[in-house]
């Protein structure tokens, strides 16, 4: 790898890793959340809107 050429170098760290990585599949499984405590709570909000 040549890493004098810092966009090249980090574009093939980048490949590297993604080649590493093991190519199975994961099994879906549910994920149960416990409710939550109380009472949902209203959002407040002060001072005028902007956008982002």
């Amino acid at each position: 790898m040549d890493f004098n050429d810092q966009r090249r170098g980090r574009l093939a760290l980048i490949r590297h890793l993604v080649d590493a990585l093991p190519e199975h599949g994961v099994p879906a499984t549910p994920v149960d959340f416990p409710p939550l405590p109380g009472e949902p709570l209203k959002e407040r909000f002060k001072g005028p809107l902007r956008p982002i």
